[in-house]
Formats: structure tokens, C-alpha cells, sequence
């Protein structure tokens, strides 16, 4: 029962962590579309 908690916490974080590195990847993205509208 344990280890099946923690197998789904451990899948969990990995979501996270992936939409994390999706979020900043597209932050950075809009930045530099926006700093090429300005320029």
C-alpha cells in the first residue's frame, strides 16, 4: 500500500515538474516574440 503512494506521488512530481519546464519554456518563448515585436 506504501509503495503504491509513493509510486503515484513520484509520478506526481514528474507532472509537475514537466508542466513547470512547459510554462517556463513558453514564458521564454512569449518573451522573445514580444522583444522581436518591439525591435
Amino acid at each position: 500500500m506504501k509503495v503504491k503512494v509513493f509510486l503515484n506521488m513520484s509520478s506526481v512530481f514528474k507532472i509537475i515538474k514537466a508542466v513547470n519546464q512547459v510554462i517556463k519554456g513558453n514564458k521564454k518563448y512569449l518573451l522573445d516574440y514580444f522583444n522581436n515585436r518591439i525591435i
